[in-house]
């Protein structure tokens, strides 16, 4: 079932990723590293406002960081 759930997530075109309590990404959809040309090494590890797509944007950094505060 793990590895049909795999398949699933990894072609889906959105952002689909695993996020640990501190922001830290501890896994990404294969679909979406591709189209942003990344791979999971860049990627996996990182605060999800170090990534990219968020990190240009400093409120928006502001408003993660708070949000897995609160969380």
């Amino acid at each position: 079932q793990e590895a049909n759930l795999r398949m699933v997530i990894d072609h889906l075109l959105a952002f689909v990723g695993i996020v640990d309590q501190e922001g830290t990404i501890r896994e990404a959809n294969q679909a979406s590293l591709q189209i942003a040309s990344l791979t999971r090494e860049q990627v996996v590890g990182k605060k999800l406002w170090e990534c990219y797509w968020y990190n240009d944007d400093e409120a928006v950094v502001d408003n993660l960081k708070e949000a897995f505060q609160r969380a």
